[in-house]
């Protein structure tokens, strides 16, 4: 018998569940193994397992407007699995998902003592990258637990880079130690094809801007995110930042000019990003004093998501500039009913720190931060 013929046939066999429980990889396959002597101190293989497991959880629901979520963890076996277990055709499944290149993502986390010091061996392939294995060393000082969380960062890392990077640089907010989220960004970057346009590079630097942000270097930033356009032109959250950046450098018109052109040719789908983009080019209309326009763009700002918090502390800022104090205090009542609806994401510099259309104006942190987002462990 053919393959193809094989293939239909767990496919039929497997019909009641749809072919994607076949095709599709749900889950990322974790297995554990803790050593005897730590098993004897109460640190057992299932603790482990719980704490890893939890931080990876973390990473995978970090939120992204730039890349789909393509991160999720399971220690359970997959439905698709099971019936193929069942009906004992496991090896014609790994076979089918052998052939059509789509095998499950598998990882290993083998913990072991070695001259009195934990350390932590992750290895394991995914379709993108193939077989990776790092050793974690425990640093001085470093809790067993914290150990296990580094090294879920590191396994995170090595099947879904970007999402672990974002992830890094939310958690370090707070502290601004970047060191591993740019260290994880070269490395990604590194390993990605040195082609003109590479979206996937354009969105670990338009991370790298981020993080200039947190240093006030407006000037840095800015130079990530036109890098970011380099790599893809079209990439609205690069020229959104763009914009941010070119106000922060009081160049008002090149922030329009951008933003319309964006908005004309290419609007983004997401009713966040929309939003942003219509906030971000009202402050470069502040920026030239151009109240009434500004107004204008912030309505629909708010049109295409009412549930911000920023845009109507802008507003409210606008009205209050136009003689309406009226207005500017119902809008300041109206963004703070949002704030617990409103969520930020860190890859939009307008949502993370603060607009601002002065000329020579600091870095300053939003103050309307989704807790979520803002609470570090």
């Amino acid at each position: 018998m053919d393959f193809g013929a094989i293939a239909s046939i767990v496919l039929i066999a497997l019909g009641l569940l749809g072919t994607d429980a076949v095709i599709r990889p749900v889950d990322i396959a974790v297995r554990f193994e803790v050593p005897p002597s730590l098993e004897k101190d109460g640190f057992s293989r299932n603790t482990a397992e719980l704490i890893f497991m939890d931080e990876f959880q973390r990473v995978a629901a970090t939120k992204s407007l730039a890349a789909a979520p393509t991160l999720k963890a399971d220690r359970q076996k997959s439905m698709s699995l099971v019936l193929a277990e069942t009906l004992k055709m496991a090896e014609l499944v790994a076979a089918v998902q052998t052939q059509f290149g789509i095998g499950p993502d598998e990882m290993t986390v083998t913990i072991f003592v070695e001259q009195g010091q934990a350390k932590a061996l992750i290895s394991g392939s995914n379709q993108k990258s193939g077989i990776f294995q790092q050793v974690i060393v425990q640093r001085t000082g470093e809790s067993l637990v914290d150990l296990l969380r580094r090294a879920a960062d590191v396994g995170a890392a090595n099947i879904a880079p970007y999402l672990t990077a974002l992830y890094l640089v939310q958690r370090n907010a707070a502290d601004r130690k970047f060191q591993d989220a740019e260290a994880l960004i070269a490395y990604a970057r590194s390993l990605l094809a040195p082609t003109p346009l590479n979206p996937e590079r354009a969105r670990f630097d338009n991370l790298l801007g981020i993080i200039a942000l947190f240093s006030n270097d407006v000037p840095a930033a800015h130079a990530h995110f036109e890098t970011a356009i380099g790599s893809d032109p079209r990439g609205s959250v690069a020229i959104i930042n763009a914009a941010f950046t070119d106000i922060l450098l009081a160049d008002y018109q090149t922030a329009s000019d951008r933003l319309e052109k964006m908005l004309r040719e290419a609007p983004p789908a997401n009713e966040v990003l929309l939003m942003t983009a219509y906030m971000t080019w009202a402050a470069a209309k502040r920026g030239t004093n151009n109240l009434k326009a500004a107004e204008e763009l912030l309505a629909k700002a708010a049109r295409a998501y009412p549930f911000g918090r920023a845009i109507f502390d802008v507003w409210s800022s606008t009205k209050e500039a136009l003689g309406d104090a009226e207005g500017a205090a119902e809008l300041q009542r109206k963004g703070q009913e949002n704030a617990a609806r409103f969520e930020n994401y860190a890859e939009i510099a307008s949502l993370y720190f603060q607009l601002s259309w002065e000329a020579g104006g600091s870095v300053l942190r939003s103050r309307f931060s989704n807790p979520v987002v803002a609470s570090f462990r």
